[in-house]
């Protein structure tokens, strides 16, 4: 791909200089204008495209830093490299404000250095494709948290998982709303740009929320972890280098408070929104904070899943005893979207206390026990809805066949009398039965009558009166028969049942 270059100096030297460089004609990057000021190049950026803008920053009329505002507004795409004649980086502290990507020396540039940065910045600004994204994403996430988490998810569903900070500045005395926003979108920028491996960072700023502080919320997209440690691991580096360069750029002091780590997307942007309408007070010490982690919340759905409801019993009293007197909205809020989780996922169903934000309010006016039995409620539920669903559907003449064995088995009852009431042949049905219940028909007949019996014995009910009263023609086949699904005779039953 090539890149169209505009090259902005007052001084001819410099111009001629630079415009003589044989790596505008090598095919990458294409010098495609010379402005000798700040007015020249904005003519020149209103009527024609360019990729990259080389501005110096002292020139007569608009100077570097006047022409570098109004390109970061008016043309965003632009990537902007700073020129120089003074080794003092307070000079082009203001450019580098405005999302310039670089800085050079006059006195020190060569035709290979310049190529260097060129490349590193295109780098960088990832063909400003990316900034393009960055800008759409925020935009999204925005209009979200305006309408109160209300909609679909506004981030791609790429494999990421979600983390979110909340961050303050405090503006210096005399800054009115105009300059708190300038400086905002620069410091955003800036916090964007302290992204690391494999992982991506949008910051976006809220007014409305103090007049002394500015208030960002930093959202953390990262890749090709499940780790908790290595969540953490990251967001420390990360928010440190964020922490160094509002520092080192505005002269100002960000402290970022971390959010508490959540399984999903949707439950990290739920409790931002609930914060930013709560007025971005501060958050629960992290100290208090007790969240649902990756090895409880395999647990809790291998249990639902095997199933296993003890285990999964055991879990939730394990998790809401071990918060005292009751657990922490974290952990609730995060019970219940992985319950609403596994609901959508496997099609059950269950009564939900509330969704999204609404969480939060519900948990707010709700006592932690009733909260608590409300959960744990939710979840029985959930596995009764799974098991019912994982009864095996059998077809309708099975269905119709097992419906009249039920009705008639304490009598007497023939394969010609099932296979009419299923409206099939009785060599079909035998077939189809066996394959679909795992039974002949006979087993089918005879288990029942046997469940039967063993209740009327443990009635104290004589056994040749038991065996008539379940369908049993002949007295010596229903002991064979008992026997047989017991492992005990009748006799014996009854003594089992006496001791």
């Amino acid at each position: 791909m090539k890149y169209s270059v505009v090259l902005v100096d007052d001084e001819m030297v410099a111009r001629a200089y630079i415009g003589g460089m044989r790596l505008w004609s090598e095919g990458e990057f294409c010098l495609v204008a010379q402005a000798r000021n700040g007015e020249e190049a904005l003519r020149y950026l209103e009527e024609k495209h360019a990729d990259i803008l080389l501005l110096d920053v002292s020139m007569p009329g608009m100077n570097g830093v006047e022409l570098s505002t109004a390109v970061h507004s008016r043309f965003p795409g632009v990537i902007q490299i700073a020129l120089s004649n003074f080794d003092d980086y307070d000079y082009v502290r203001p450019i580098m404000r405005n999302g310039a990507y670089d800085y050079v020396l006059k006195d020190r540039l060569t035709e290979e250095g310049l190529r260097g940065i060129l490349q590193s910045c295109v780098q960088r600004a990832g063909a400003h494709g990316r900034g393009e994204s960055q800008r759409l994403l925020r935009g999204r996430l925005r209009d979200y948290m305006d309408a109160g988490g209300q909609g679909p998810c506004p981030l791609p569903n790429d494999g990421a998982r979600l983390a979110a900070s909340f961050a303050r500045v405090e503006w210096p005395s005399g800054y009115d709303g105009q300059q708190r926003r300038a400086a905002a979108s620069g410091i955003e920028t800036l916090l964007e740009s302290a992204e690391g491996e494999n992982t991506d960072i949008l910051a976006l700023y809220f007014e409305g929320l103090g007049e002394e502080d500015g208030r960002f919320v930093l959202f953390y997209r990262l890749y090709q972890t499940d780790s908790s440690q290595e969540i953490q691991r990251r967001l420390y580096y990360v928010q440190r280098r964020q922490e160094e360069s509002i520092r080192e750029m505005y002269h100002l002091n960000l402290r970022i408070e971390p959010a508490p780590q959540m399984h999903s997307m949707q439950a990290v942007l739920s409790y931002v929104v609930h914060r930013l309408q709560a007025g971005g007070g501060p958050a629960p010490a992290q100290s208090a904070i007790s969240g649902l982690s990756l090895a409880d919340q395999k647990a809790l759905l291998s249990a639902l899943e095997e199933p296993d409801d003890a285990r999964m019993r055991e879990i939730l009293q394990g998790l809401l005893c071990a918060q005292g007197s009751g657990a922490e909205t974290l952990l609730l809020k995060e019970l219940i979207d992985l319950a609403a989780h596994a609901a959508q996922e496997w099609g059950a169903r269950a009564d939900f206390p509330a969704a999204g934000s609404a969480i939060f309010q519900w948990l707010s006016r709700t006592p932690r026990e009733e909260a608590c039995e409300a959960v744990t409620h939710l979840y029985v539920q959930l596995f009764a809805s799974l098991a019912e669903r994982r009864q095996p559907r059998c077809s309708e003449p099975v269905e119709r066949a097992l419906a009249f064995i039920r009705e008639h088995f304490a009598g007497p009852v023939s394969a010609q009398e099932v296979a009419a009431a299923a409206q099939v042949s009785p060599a079909y049905l035998s077939r189809v039965f066996h394959r679909e219940t795992g039974k002949t028909l006979t087993d089918a007949i005879n288990g029942l009558r046997i469940e039967r019996a063993q209740a009327l014995i443990g009635q104290g009910r004589p056994l040749k009166e038991v065996a008539s009263s379940c369908g049993f023609a002949q007295y010596t086949y229903f002991l064979k028969v008992f026997k047989a699904q017991t492992g005990v005779s009748p006799k014996n039953y009854t003594r089992k049942g006496e001791n």
